[in-house]
């Protein structure tokens, strides 16, 4: 692809060109990384570090916010109690 011209407008606002956008996939919200390498600026998209996770470790993880979940309804039915025994 041959090198877009672009201008800054303000408070730094760079705009895209859609061409660039749609053949990278960018999208509004997309994070992008900013470097500057000597006297370049160099731009990229953020994408995320794919993680293997055993099916163990998916289990535990998984049970774990069970328990969180089942602790957090067994605060609220206290809570409840505690307004009904303090009418």
């Amino acid at each position: 692809m041959i090198g877009k011209i672009v201008k800054m407008g303000k408070k730094g606002t760079v705009v895209i060109p859609k061409e660039v956008r749609d053949s990278l996939h960018l999208a509004e919200g997309t994070p992008l990384v900013l470097d500057v390498r000597d006297s370049e600026i160099v731009m990229r998209s953020l994408i995320p570090e794919k993680v293997k996770l055993k099916s163990e470790t998916i289990q535990r993880i998984v049970r774990e916010a069970k328990r969180e979940e089942l602790s957090r309804a067994n605060l609220d039915l206290v809570r409840i109690d505690l307004v009904r025994s303090s009418r």
